[in-house]
């Protein structure tokens, strides 16, 4: 029968001292499976163990059918891991698939843009929207794949490349508005900008949606304040809601109202 492949089973058993042992005593890991189960489970460790001590990257590679994690992603990209096209979803693992754009192989997806913005590198912005077909001068892709991301994130720098690449704040309806993604965040110099930009929530509807979403994100009170300073208008029955839904940031807004004499 088949040679017992003592590897891949303390793999399989989460043993990676015992798999150590039996590298350090010769068992070969090119003959080995074990990098199934360590990128199976995403043990980044193991896996890079395994490589160093001679298992073969293409092995590595008809292991790594699905690695669910970045770090996973990124180790075999370093040990060179190259394909036509990503078979990976860019926006889920934004470090793996930034090393794509910066060697120049990630074909024609638009989430790199999502990635790129994620992982901080604005440098490679202008690369993306310039090399991707469909992004340049786009506002709804520049929107659903930039701004937003850019907004989500907290990317103050992105957002003003994106801004200035053609990107606005204001999506088509199937999209979150800036002003919700930043009530999300709970930054409040972010909520700042975008009020600047033109948000009004003086609107009786404006600043009720406001004020709704911001005590379902639990926002701190310093959103909630900056709300009301811009014309929001607090209504008696959000008090339950706040009880309820903000159980980090619940009490402190709750002394804000009631400091506001609302």
């Amino acid at each position: 029968g088949e040679p017992l492949d003592v590897l891949r089973l303390a793999a399989e058993g989460d043993q990676d001292a015992v798999v150590l042992h039996y590298l350090d005593r010769g068992v070969d890991p090119a003959a080995s499976d074990a990098m199934v189960p360590a990128l199976g489970r995403d043990d980044v460790e193991l896996a890079t163990l395994l490589l160093d001590r001679g298992c073969p990257l293409e092995r590595a590679i008809s292991a790594a059918s699905c690695p669910r994690s970045d770090e996973a992603w990124c180790l075999l990209l370093d040990r060179g891991y190259a394909f036509d096209k990503p078979p990976i979803g860019a926006a889920q693992y934004p470090g793996a698939s930034t090393k794509l754009v910066g060697s120049g192989a990630y074909g024609k997806d638009h989430t790199v843009l999502i990635s790129v913005v994620r992982a901080g590198r604005i440098d490679l912005v202008d690369r993306v929207i310039d090399e991707v077909p469909g992004l340049d001068g786009n506002e709804q892709q520049l929107y659903s794949r930039g701004v937003r991301i850019a907004l989500q994130d907290v990317q103050l720098a992105g957002r003003e490349r994106l801004l200035e690449r053609g990107g606005k704040l204001e999506p088509r309806p199937k999209f979150r508005t800036a002003l919700e993604l930043v009530l999300v965040s709970g930054d409040v110099p972010t909520l700042t900008y975008v009020l600047n930009a033109g948000y009004d929530v003086t609107d009786r509807n404006a600043g009720r949606k406001a004020l709704q979403t911001a005590i379902l994100a639990d926002a701190p009170p310093e959103v909630v304040a900056l709300l009301l300073d811009r014309g929001a208008q607090y209504q008696e029955r959000y008090h339950a809601s706040i009880i309820a839904r903000m159980p980090t940031h619940g009490e402190a807004v709750a002394a804000l109202i009631a400091e506001r004499g609302l």
